[in-house]
């Protein structure tokens, strides 16, 4: 597809109004056409990726963004957004475990922030490990001097439930 004349001198700014239109097919084209003619234009990538992410290949999207994580020339903020945006790739891949792994990195960095302690927990929740979940929302009901007590239990009981299964396993394992 051959691109239309530019609205102005950056493909990286038509990109850009063209995602704002909602023409992700059209900003993917700029966004290429943009990182061919710079390379250190991290947002453009982290955009590119996500367009990707959008039109269902998370696992595309998440090459692009890990690919950006061996830049040595990146700032904190920019690591950041790239770990944000590989959580979003790896869970819509259904790929918990590097999902959960690329929040915890981004917990490391960014200790005692609400937003990505409330990311984790729902991770923890949704691959079903109620004992990180436990611990977490211990945290979050430190910070927000909050009781919820009866969802701790809940997860205590869902922990037994997953390990009595596990055993459960190994001794049907064992008997064949």
């Amino acid at each position: 597809a051959r691109l239309k004349k530019p609205r102005s001198q950056s493909p990286y700014v038509d990109a850009l109004h063209l995602l704002l239109e909602g023409r992700n097919d059209e900003a993917l084209e700029w966004l290429k056409k943009t990182v061919k003619e710079d390379t250190e234009n991290i947002m453009a990538y982290i955009k590119l990726g996500d367009i990707f992410r959008e039109k269902g290949n998370p696992t595309r999207a998440a090459k692009i963004h890990n690919n950006l994580l061996v830049r040595a020339n990146l700032s904190d903020q920019q690591t950041n957004t790239i770990l944000q945006h590989l959580v979003l790739d790896y869970q819509n891949a259904g790929m918990l475990n590097k999902a959960s792994e690329m929040a915890e990195r981004l917990n490391q960095r960014m200790k005692r922030n609400p937003k990505i302690q409330q990311l984790l927990l729902s991770l923890y929740e949704e691959k079903g490990d109620w004992d990180k979940a436990f611990f977490i929302r211990q945290n979050i009901n430190k910070w927000q001097k909050k009781q919820d007590q009866h969802i701790l239990a809940l997860y205590k009981v869902q922990s037994g439930l997953n390990a009595i299964q596990k055993g459960a396993e190994r001794e049907g394992a064992a008997d064949h």
